[in-house]
């Protein structure tokens, strides 16, 4: 039947397909990092954003304090110490240490991320 291909039914030829698909492997996707991760999650493992962003906004004890990228008058500004990340609530944005400086700065990801790498791991490169 399949040696002449042209008087394969379809049929046929889907119902041979069906059964061997399960024996055609997938490619692997192995996806390489460098030994310690990315060095964007190098950066954010370098220092806490609690311990970061204090450095640039006096922040309550609680981690709550006046956003500095807008006229806050309320501590709309907040930074979660257990799940390390900055937030404000009155719609400036969030995220980790590197989304504030990108933001501080105004800067893009890529100069953040060498910005940052030659700040805080000038150590341990």
């Amino acid at each position: 039947m399949l040696s002449n291909p042209r008087t394969v039914e379809k049929t046929a030829l889907d119902e041979f397909i069906s059964q061997y698909k399960a024996y055609i492997p997938k490619p692997a996707l192995v996806k390489s990092e460098p030994v310690g991760g990315t060095l964007s999650e190098q950066i954010k493992r370098s220092v806490t954003v609690l311990d970061f962003v204090g450095q640039f906004v006096e922040l309550s004890p609680a981690g709550r304090g006046l956003c500095p990228f807008h006229d806050d008058h309320r501590q709309s500004f907040s930074v979660n110490a257990e799940k390390n990340y900055w937030h404000c609530f009155a719609g400036c944005g969030g995220g980790s240490i590197i989304d504030f400086w990108m933001k501080w700065q105004d800067v893009d990801f890529g100069q953040a991320v060498k910005e940052l790498a030659r700040t805080l791991l000038k150590d341990r490169r």
